[in-house]
């Protein structure tokens, strides 16, 4: 899997890091309430698209697996149906002769009945 430079979680945690160093920066002289507000709104922001970011890091990764593993699937699909082309005929012969085979065993057995049933009426059974 091949991953940009910058797609990496770690650009996401430096964006992070010096957004929220950005903003204690400029609160920092001033420590009235209003700027610790704006600071702690400001580094839950930044937290959020971090968060956000690495989400869509992980989202493109499954993706990317995901089409991958598709074109694995695509490739075992063709495969089994090569496989099948060549099995199908070679089944289709087997059940033939077991076809056959059944069908004789079948009136071998009706013989071998009737043949009994005669023999039953000669001594005088039926």
């Amino acid at each position: 899997m091949h991953r940009d430079f910058f797609r990496r979680p770690v650009f996401a945690y430096l964006a992070a890091a010096g957004g929220i160093a950005a903003a204690l920066i400029l609160t920092w002289r001033q420590g009235n309430a209003l700027n610790i507000f704006l600071f702690v709104l400001i580094c839950i922001c930044t937290l959020l698209l971090m968060l956000s970011l690495l989400r869509s890091f992980a989202d493109q990764d499954q993706l990317e697996e995901s089409d991958d593993s598709n074109t694995h699937d695509s490739s075992l699909l063709h495969g089994v149906g090569n496989l099948l082309k060549g099995v199908l005929p070679l089944w289709d012969a087997h059940v033939d002769a077991v076809k056959k085979q059944s069908e004789n065993s079948v009136q071998q057995l009706i013989l071998s009945f009737s043949s009994m049933v005669d023999e039953f009426d000669k001594a005088g059974f039926g």
